[in-house]
């Protein structure tokens, strides 16, 4: 079984290194393996600029401002419940499911890296589980038992990848 995570740079982002895209690649085919998503899925990622995800956050959200990742998913949830959607979000060509689209502000990510104290790799190695997990069906609209629960798989996921 083989995953697909597309990585897209959108123009005046500026290239993004060999590392980046390596390590966006690693955490989202990690979220997968550690959620037991046993068919092959395709997952894009396109790493936009500010003001790309500021519109993108007005438009589908209703919220004003920047963010630093946003989660578009083609499934309500990934367990039996979403079995009547997976054949329309299944490319009849490769038999893949589109788990769906990720946003990653690059700007606003390395500044959360900065602020942090930490690498931009862990930071948007984190962005990515975080959002892929959105992709499978975590939220936290809940601000206390699903985000403690979100939370709790992004930290045991992230161990996963060792030091970043």
């Amino acid at each position: 079984m083989r995953h697909v995570i597309h990585v897209y740079t959108e123009p005046g982002v500026g290239p993004l290194s060999r590392a980046w895209r390596l390590a966006i690649r690693r955490a989202a085919r990690r979220v997968l393996r550690c959620e037991g998503v046993d068919e092959p899925v395709v997952v894009n990622v396109t790493v936009v600029g500010e003001m790309t995800i500021a519109q993108l956050n007005q438009r589908m959200r209703g919220k004003s401002g920047t963010t630093d990742v946003l989660s578009f998913p083609n499934l309500d949830c990934w367990d039996d419940r979403a079995d009547g959607q997976r054949e329309n979000a299944r490319d009849p060509e490769t038999g893949r499911l589109d788990l769906g689209d990720v946003a990653i502000c690059l700007p606003v990510v390395l500044a959360q890296a900065k602020q942090l104290q930490q690498s931009a790799e862990r930071e948007i190695s984190y962005m990515t589980v975080h959002s892929t997990l959105h992709l499978l069906g975590y939220d936290h609209i809940d601000e206390a038992e699903q985000k403690q629960a979100m939370r709790a798989r992004e930290k045991a996921i992230l161990a996963t990848l060792g030091d970043l």
